[in-house]
């Protein structure tokens, strides 16, 4: 058998093509599976090089840190990275640390690569230029979830960017500082990001106290800025970019030179439904504006920013700054500097509804900030409105009755607290929002009444006052010893009952009119004693006459006690602390002070902010006839309150329910606790209160039609650079991981092993092909 070589008929253009596309198919596959490969996690424990990590891995790889201290300084970024905790088994920004112990930078990304930093802690960063914590050129960066703390460096020392679109989101800032340029943030012809984060205690001895922008366009949301001081903007300050601030607070920043929290020039700022509080600087306590741009500043609250310079200080450009709180009702212009709009202006406004109830009903009392001076009411959806958690304190300045809650944070400029009142009254609620109230009135119709004496000696007489309101018909009182007295009479509504018999009687009266039919009842009322047996009781007629029965020691069988003063410590839960008193049989004496949750029902309001309600039981003893209760209020919560040491005041509930402020005197200050004395004729429900300070303005403000003289900026204002730069207008999102790029062993294996196949698997192909097309070269013999 042998085959007969015959010529080969030339093959069609189809032919040939199938033959290529047949030939070339199995390559196509190979490299396809040698295409780029899923970016890769590496997974690193404290001790692990960073830096070494990074070389290693593939651009767009992900090091993944497990909880730990990783001390590191003066990384090289070589590529695309990202970097974060190992959220999966516990990692977070608290516990995953990267920390040079001050002995360096901590990311150094020069080269133009994109930078992700997630829920980590960047620690004590320092550098003798610019950015302690990162450094960057090119590229984006991108922080989330972190916290950047405790660095320091001359230019800039937690973030410093150039040309590098930057990007922090609900990311912590604190204590970062600087000599030069800003504590926390410089940037440089870019665009900087920053939503939900915080920024404390950053601070610049010649430049800013958190971020400086220059040539950037510049947004911030829902921010926090506190304790942040610098010399041109405590906080912020913007040179020749846009400046978008939304949703943003800034509490106690100063600037030694303009601009208290944000100071701009050749920019323009737009601020809406954010906060300045206590903001300070001799130029513009909270906004100072430089030469051109200008700004407009609507639905935003300042208050105490006119310390050292008025709230606004406007140099040049155009000003809108209408439709704000400043703290008052009264025209704001004493809180402006420059020529500005600032009419109309929000104020505050309370409304009870309903307006008139009756004993045991509830009305509800709004505060607002919706409406402005005109009249006109600003939706807070279609219009906008003030920040929210702005502090409303609900007090009752007049009648009886309780308030829940009396404080609390606006919403969308509006705060509400429940009324109710278990009597008749004609009560005054008041609203405080920065120092500024008003009031608002409510008529509780119903029954209500006073009685004196309520206590004494047998036989007691009693004379009852009616005190209903509502203009009732008809009266029905019930003394409590069976005894009954009713009328229609209004000349007798008010009788004189005796009681002849000892002990203690609730006093109950309905009363009943246009409003129907209500009933006030004293539990307890009246206590009827017998001369000689027990201590007798007469209500106290001296010039400080608060109310309470005066306690005078009677003889017994055994004849008088000695009066004796002991000093006992006051136990329980309150923050009376010690008691010196006075009276008979005190040597086994024990007081227990429990707070409360409020007042309870017929009580009169107290004036100022209520720091605790708190109730002295006295046991073990036989008489009281005065006491020195010692107590203490925390220095936090006088500062948060803006009171004054000196204002507190223990007051003492009186008989007809009511409150007597006592003689309280401050004694000192230790370890961040006031300690306070005052003096009580006994024991039962105190209240301790404060009333909070005003500040008036240092300085006034010129009228709004005021021209002010321009003025020139400093030397240091023209060291910027004045060529023109395209910048990004909007916030790049942030860096997402690239593929990886195939690994070039991997590339050259998987080659050669398809050249292999190709080879072997192409003569088989061809010798099929030939045959196919010229059968009879194959021909046996």
């Amino acid at each position: 058998m042998h085959f007969v070589p015959l010529r080969p008929e030339p093959a069609s253009e189809r032919q040939q093509q199938s033959f290529c596309q047949l030939v070339c198919l199995p390559f196509i596959i190979l490299l396809a599976l040698a295409g780029p490969v899923a970016a890769a996690d590496h997974t690193l424990n404290p001790g692990d090089p960073i830096g070494q990590n990074i070389t290693d891995a593939a651009a767009g790889d992900t090091l993944i840190l497990n909880p730990g201290t990783y001390r590191e300084i003066d990384i090289i970024v070589s590529k695309d990275i990202i970097i974060r905790a190992n959220t999966s088994c516990g990692g977070t920004a608290a516990n995953t640390i990267i920390d040079t112990m001050a002995s360096g930078r901590i990311f150094d990304n020069r080269g133009g690569y994109n930078l992700a930093i997630d829920n980590l802690s960047l620690k004590n960063g320092t550098h003798t230029e610019s950015g302690g914590a990162i450094r960057q050129s090119g590229g984006t960066l991108a922080i989330s979830s972190s916290i950047i703390s405790s660095g320091s460096s001359t230019d800039g020392n937690a973030i410093y960017v150039v040309s590098s679109p930057l990007t922090v989101t609900s990311t912590t800032f604190s204590d970062c500082r600087s000599d030069n340029f800003p504590g926390a943030i410089f940037a440089l012809s870019t665009t900087v990001r920053i939503e939900n984060s915080t920024f404390s205690d950053c601070r610049s001895e010649k430049s800013t106290g958190a971020i400086d922008a220059i040539l950037t366009t510049v947004r911030i949301e829902n921010s926090t800025f506190s304790r942040c001081t610098g010399r041109l903007g405590g906080a912020v300050a913007v040179f020749r970019g846009p400046a978008i601030i939304i949703s943003s607070t800034f509490t106690d920043c100063h600037a030694s030179y303009r601009g208290g929290a944000i100071a701009f020039d050749e920019s323009t700022l737009a601020i809406t439904s954010s906060s300045f509080t206590r903001c300070s600087c001799p130029e513009g306590g909270a906004v100072w504006g430089g030469y051109d741009g200008g700004a407009t500043i609507h639905f935003s609250r300042f208050s105490d920013c006119d310390s050292e310079g008025a709230a606004i200080y406007r140099y040049a450009g155009t000003w809108d700054v209408r439709n704000n709180w400043w703290g008052t009702n009264d025209d704001p212009s004493p809180h402006i500097y420059g020529p500005a709009t600032y009419s109309p202006w929000l104020v505050l406004g309370a409304v009870a509804n309903p307006s008139s109830v009756t004993p045991a009903q509830t009305a509800s009392v709004t505060a607002n900030l919706t409406y402005d001076n005109l009249g006109y009411y600003h939706d807070p959806v279609a219009d906008g409105h003030v920040p929210d958690d702005i502090l409303t304190v609900f007090t009752l300045t007049r009648g009886t009755g309780s308030l829940v809650p009396d404080a609390g944070g606006m919403v969308s400029g509006t705060n509400a607290t429940t009324f109710m009142s278990p009597a008749g009254t004609m009560a005054m609620v008041n609203v405080t929002v920065d120092g500024e109230s008003v009031g608002v009135p409510i008529t509780v119709n119903g029954a209500a009444f006073t009685g004196s004496p309520i206590s004494g000696t047998v036989p007691l007489s009693v004379q009852f006052t009616d005190a209903s309101v509502g203009s009732p018909t008809m009266w029905n009182w019930s003394f409590g010893d069976g005894t009954w007295f009713n009328t229609t009479d209004t000349t007798a509504a008010s009788p004189l009952h005796t009681y002849t018999s000892t002990g203690t009687y609730t006093v109950s009266l309905t009363a009943s009119g246009a409003f129907g039919t209500t009933t006030q009842t004293r539990v307890g009322y009246i206590t009827v004693v017998s001369p000689g047996t027990v201590p007798e009781t007469t209500i106290d007629n001296r010039d400080n006459d608060d109310g309470f029965p005066s306690v005078t020691p009677a003889a017994t069988e055994a004849g008088p006690f000695p009066l004796m003063t002991v000093t006992v410590n006051i136990g329980g839960d309150s923050k009376a602390w010690q008691a010196v008193v006075t009276g008979t049989k005190l040597s086994e004496l024990i007081v227990t002070g429990t707070v409360q949750n409020s007042a309870g029902f017929n009580m009169t309001a107290l004036p100022g902010i209520v720091f605790q309600y708190l109730r002295l039981e006295p046991a073990r003893y036989g008489t009281i006839t005065q006491a020195r209760v010692n107590f203490t209020v925390p220095q936090s919560w006088l500062d948060e309150n803006r009171i004054a040491p000196g204002s507190i005041v223990l007051y003492h509930m009186t008989a007809d329910g009511g409150w007597k402020a006592l003689p309280t005197t401050f004694l000192n200050t230790k370890d961040g606790t006031g300690f306070f004395s005052a003096e009580s004729p006994g024991f039962s429900l105190f209240a301790i209160a404060g009333t909070p300070g005003t500040t008036a303005p240092a300085v006034m403000a010129t009228q709004a039609t005021a021209v002010i003289p321009v003025q020139e900026l400093p030397e240091a204002g023209k060291a910027v650079p004045q060529k023109p730069v395209t910048t990004q207008t909007t916030a790049p999102p942030a860096a997402t991981p690239q593929p990886a790029l195939s690994s070039p062993v991997m590339t050259a294996i998987l080659v050669i092993a398809a050249i292999g196949i190709l080879a072997g698997g192409g003569f088989m192909v061809r010798r099929w092909w030939i045959r196919r097309q010229n059968p009879a070269l194959f021909e046996e013999c």
